[in-house]
């Protein structure tokens, strides 16, 4: 809400209606709705946890995000640690390389991203003023028939539509001053917060290699310590989610390369210059 203004926009009413009010003063409203005194429970029940969440997740979630990333990593590299254990490779050389392989090929794959990103960025700097320079003369001929076309009609209606075109092609014309200062607000913002984003890497770094050292202790732990029923529901839970994320996962893969091939055949066909 505090960073997104369209979204605070929407957001931000419901909260505040939503927010003064307690758990206890829904029981009358809640009463009414639900059938039952059990379903009225449990939606009380809830709608005070599902706010508490929310809250621990706004309050330790930048705190938390790197420690979940670095186990991400670590769950990833597992396998591969696993059976570098069965050729009597000790577990603390697999996991720095496996999780030193995977960082490499992330940070290889970044940054191919962001050569490939600031190439095109740099050679549309560079095209940017041709273009402008290209649409002055047709922009400025256009908004001259729009303004005959205004004139055309009667005197309300007509000052009302020579008002609204100068003041589009007056908004068009400093487009490029506003381009500026927004890419020099991202770039600002992105070097104040470089020392987050350092401390953010670093912390995922160490927890994925901590987290992949210990991994199979913490698989022991919660096998030992944690009920066989609640075991089972987080089992069938991450079963679910794997199903549902991997179908969607392929069905990106394959949506992302059949664009892929029409576009490099496009390329092809008009003779482009592309980046690959």
């Amino acid at each position: 809400i505090g960073f997104s203004k369209r979204f605070s926009y929407w957001i931000s009413p419901v909260v505040r209606v939503l927010g003064p009010i307690p758990s206890t003063a829904w029981i009358p409203l809640v009463l009414i709705s639900f059938p039952t005194a059990v379903s009225a429970s449990a939606f009380l029940i809830a709608l005070s946890v599902f706010g508490g969440f929310l809250a621990g997740i706004w309050l330790l979630g930048p705190v938390l995000l790197p420690f979940g990333f670095g186990f991400l990593v670590a769950g990833a590299a597992s396998p591969v640690i696993g059976k570098l254990q069965k050729t009597g490779l000790p577990r603390w050389a697999a996991t720095g390389f496996c999780v030193s392989a995977l960082y490499i090929t992330l940070s290889l794959v970044l940054g191919l991203l962001c050569r490939l990103l600031c190439r095109e960025a740099a050679e549309l700097a560079r095209s940017l003023p041709a273009m402008a320079q290209s649409l002055t003369d047709p922009m400025a001929r256009l908004e001259q028939r729009l303004l005959v076309l205004a004139r055309r009609f009667p005197d309300g209606i007509g000052k009302a539509l020579e008002e609204g075109v100068s003041d589009f092609f007056r908004s068009g014309a400093g487009l490029g001053t506003r381009l500026y200062h927004r890419v020099f607000d991202a770039v600002s913002a992105l070097l104040v917060r470089t020392p987050d984003i350092a401390l953010f890497l670093l912390t995922a770094v160490l927890s994925s290699f901590m987290l992949a050292a210990k991994l199979s202790e913490l698989q022991r732990l919660w096998q030992e310590r944690v009920p066989d029923r609640w075991r089972q529901q987080a089992a069938e839970l991450g079963l679910r989610l794997k199903r549902t994320l991997g179908a969607w996962f392929r069905t990106q893969l394959k949506l992302m390369s059949v664009t892929f091939l029409i576009l490099v055949v496009g390329f092809l066909i008009l003779r482009t210059d592309y980046v690959l």
